[in-house]
This record gives structure tokens, C-alpha cells and sequence, in this order.
């Protein structure tokens, strides 16, 4: 009969994507607003940063009154903490500022079931986090390759989660997950004005275009195992260009208001 119908699992996957990450704000808005409920969070690398906000606090509005209060100064206050290997920033001042957002928290502590998703590069496997301190597992997610130290954890050797998977949707369908929403914003970077370039580009622009294209070769393989994949329309904000990436919280909203009939339907 229709009243034993068992309840449908919602999980949520945020992807990796540096301040273009500030889309998971208005993504999560609009499922709040139209009551689709989020059972849990997997997130990498910025994915981790937002959906563990959101697991730790429970109020999308609060977050986004935080990001939309994010200026300059803000940002060079956590990244000025230079280092002297393995990153051009160390990651202490970085921690202090998660340990604070966090309070402290632990995964048991949250409000919604979260798991952070790192890459151990002894192994080049993803490294899953669901247990122990949140503001240790987002820092090791967000250490992108070059920029952050990398964390050393029970002889792993952690960088940014989008390295290895950029939009975990398998750690998603492992915690049980019955639907899952994947946000994928690795094709930004491709989208029309930009990515309008010359081919005869400086050999770091061929550097770089290369790094965009595998990341979003994978990230499309990851959400295709996805039941709704989001991939919001926006302009490419560079990682941790917060304080002027704030458009990017208005192109997940609609985006995802554009998905909702199809999310219905499948609960």
C-alpha cells in the first residue's frame, strides 16, 4: 500500500571547484525552498568546504549571509601563511579559520550524515572522511595540489579531493543514498566567453587548459552515475577569488530551480 512506501534517501554531492564553489550556496537554497529534503552531503574540495557548512549549521541563509559578507581583506587575512614545501601556503592560518567556522565540531556532531572526500597521493585514491574533526577533513579536501601543503594523516599524504574525484557521487551511493544530486562545475571553466582564447596560447595557458580538461573529463564520468546532475551557467571565477565570485550563488540557484519538477518526480 502507498502509506508503507519507504522514504526515499536524498544525497547531495558537491563538487570541487575553488570559489566557483560558492554555486552550492544557491543550490542548496532552492532544494531548501521547494521542500526537497537532503538526507546527506558528500562534498570535494569546495564541495566539502560548503556542504560541511551546511551539514555543521543547518541554515542555508546563515552561509550565504557569510559568503556574501566575504571581502578581499578576508581572504588574504587565512591564505597569508606562505611555506616553504609542498605549497606556496602553508594551511595553519587556514585551519585556525575552519576550526573556528566548525566550532570544534566532529562528523558525529553535525546535523546531517557528511562525508569530505581527499586525495592520498601515495596511492593516488580518493581518502574518505566521516569521522574525527570536521576542519581536519575540509582542510585536507581544499589542499590544492601546488597552492596548500598537503596533509600528512596515518602515513597518507592528502590533497585536494578533485584530484581523484571531483564529484564523488559513488561515496554518495556507499552511504546509501537512494536519489543522489550531483553539482558538477568543471565544465565552467569551457563554457562560451570563458574559454575564448587563441590555440597559440602561453605554454602556461596550454598548462592550465590541460589541467580544466582532464578535470572535466572525469568530473562527466563521475555525474553520470548521478539520477540529477546540476551544472550551473556561469562566469569562471578564478579559485579563491570569493569576495567578487559572489554571481556564482545566484547561476546554482537557478539552476537548480530548473531541476526541481524532475527531482519531485523521482521522490
Amino acid at each position: 500500500m502507498w502509506f508503507f512506501k519507504k522514504k526515499k534517501k536524498v544525497g547531495l554531492v558537491l563538487g570541487s571547484g575553488g570559489a566557483r564553489g560558492l554555486a552550492h550556496i544557491g543550490v542548496m537554497k532552492a532544494l531548501v525552498e521547494n521542500d526537497i529534503p537532503i538526507d546527506l552531503i558528500v562534498g570535494s574540495s569546495a564541495g566539502a568546504f560548503f556542504g560541511g557548512l551546511y551539514a555543521s549549521m543547518g541554515k542555508v541563509g546563515e552561509i550565504e549571509k557569510l559568503a556574501r559578507g566575504v571581502t578581499n581583506k578576508d581572504v588574504v587575512r587565512v591564505l597569508a601563511d606562505p611555506s616553504w614545501g609542498g605549497g606556496l601556503i602553508k594551511g595553519e592560518k587556514t585551519l585556525k579559520y575552519l576550526n573556528n567556522l566548525f566550532e570544534g565540531k566532529n562528523f558525529d556532531d553535525l546535523k546531517i550524515p557528511f562525508a569530505a572526500v581527499a586525495t592520498d597521493m601515495k596511492t593516488a585514491e580518493s581518502a574518505i572522511f566521516r569521522r574525527g574533526s570536521v576542519a581536519d577533513a575540509v582542510r585536507a579536501s581544499i589542499s590544492i595540489p601546488f597552492v596548500y601543503s598537503p596533509v600528512e594523516r596515518n602515513g597518507q599524504f592528502l590533497v585536494d579531493g578533485g584530484v581523484s574525484s571531483p564529484v564523488p557521487v559513488e561515496v554518495a551511493k556507499e552511504m546509501g543514498a537512494d536519489i543522489i544530486i550531483a553539482v558538477n562545475l568543471d565544465g565552467v571553466y569551457f563554457l562560451g566567453e570563458n574559454h575564448k582564447k587563441s590555440f597559440f596560447g602561453t605554454t602556461i595557458d596550454v598548462v592550465k587548459d590541460s589541467y580544466f580538461a582532464m578535470r572535466y573529463n572525469l568530473a562527466k564520468r563521475e555525474a553520470r552515475m548521478a539520477d540529477i546532475v546540476i551544472e550551473p551557467k556561469m562566469k569562471f571565477v578564478d579559485d579563491f577569488n570569493f569576495a567578487n565570485g559572489k554571481g556564482a550563488i545566484n547561476a546554482g540557484e537557478e539552476a537548480t530551480i530548473k531541476e526541481i519538477k524532475k527531482i519531485k518526480k523521482l521522490l
